[in-house]
């Protein structure tokens, strides 16, 4: 929703909502309460079953709400979200349920709380679509997007990491999807500036998962491990290190003993029981990627060592090692099964 329509219905909002306190406080905090929830759901682009306290838990999360400014301070953050659900709880839930409600103090001067409320609805619409200063046209839509806060360069202060699907494309398919971005804000001078990242190569229907820090490479600042859905039980996760200035794609290869090794891409496409798990098995301070996956025995930690004691039901297993002079992280050790 853009901001011109947010203030366009801010005047139905004050002209035919907040004029009716006077006739009838009760009844005009409930509509006031019922079109506040309208326009928070339509701006965050959600459907009817996201309501009360489920919508504003989805809004105003403090890490991943829809519609939660890009703020350093995780406790505004969080009063937000506090705010908002205390107010719907109160006030929107118990005139939602029954007429009148004894448990309300007087209605009579809630107006100007519902206008704040609103305003602050507005100002949380706005700051969240900064992104949208961050993002090319060319880019495209903002279909699904997900915040996170990490320490990315190590210098004790949180940066901004944003996963953002865009689109829709069609795929071969001819099933609707979107590309992936992953937007990297770090602040300079007071000011937010978007780090260089290299274009992910990938389609998603399903939006963004997760983002971790690792140490593969032994770069200056520590790996991004970005996660996103790829299907209903599949997902696709992607490497980048920091090279000159920008992240770039870690690609991933194959040993081959009789040439160069085979380039697979730069990704790792992921069933339901494949895992990844970064370990640094011979101490040299880089992490070993471990591509796993299991039959069953879910409740068993996973494993790749041939000494494990415990072992769980495994079809195979690569370690893969980063490789500084060809740049490319290579399978190592491969295919181990464990009697069934």
């Amino acid at each position: 929703m853009s901001i011109e329509r947010i203030d366009l219905e801010y005047e139905f909002f004050k002209s035919d909502v907040l004029n009716r306190f006077d006739s009838d406080p009760q009844i005009a905090t409930r509509h006031a309460f019922l079109f506040l929830e309208s326009q928070l759901r339509e701006a965050g682009g959600l459907g009817p079953e996201f309501y009360g306290t489920r919508l504003i838990d989805k809004l105003f999360h403090p890490d991943t709400g829809l519609l939660q400014p890009v703020s350093d301070s995780e406790e505004e953050r969080q009063g937000m979200l506090n705010l908002f659900r205390g107010a719907f709880r109160v006030f929107r839930n118990p005139l939602s349920h029954r007429l009148y409600s004894d448990s309300i103090p007087s209605l009579s001067d809630m107006r100007p709380f519902i206008s704040h409320l609103y305003a602050l609805a507005q100002d949380a619409i706005e700051a969240s679509n900064h992104l949208d200063a961050f993002l090319g046209g060319h880019e495209g839509l903002i279909l699904h997007r997900k915040t996170f806060r990490l320490d990315i360069d190590e210098d004790g202060d949180n940066e901004i990491i944003i996963m953002v699907d865009t689109g829709p494309v069609r795929t071969q398919t001819s099933e609707m999807a979107s590309h992936l971005r992953l937007v990297i804000l770090d602040k300079v001078d007071g000011h937010l500036r978007r780090l260089p990242v290299e274009a992910l190569v990938g389609t998603t229907m399903y939006g963004p998962l997760n983002v971790t820090l690792a140490s593969v490479t032994g770069s200056s600042r520590p790996d991004i491990v970005a996660t996103w859905y790829s299907g209903e039980s599949g997902t696709l996760t992607y490497l980048l290190r920091w090279s000159g200035g920008s992240y770039r794609l870690i690609n991933i290869g194959d040993r081959n003993e009789t040439g160069p090794p085979t380039i697979r891409g730069p990704r790792f496409g992921l069933l339901s029981r494949e895992e990844l798990r970064f370990v640094d098995y011979d101490g040299d301070g880089i992490q070993e990627v471990e591509y796993i996956t299991q039959s069953n025995q879910d409740d068993l930690p996973w494993a790749c060592e041939s000494s494990a004691t415990d072992r769980p039901t495994l079809d195979w297993c690569k370690t893969f090692k980063w490789h500084p002079d060809i740049e490319l992280l290579i399978a190592e050790y491969e295919t181990i099964v464990f009697d069934r």
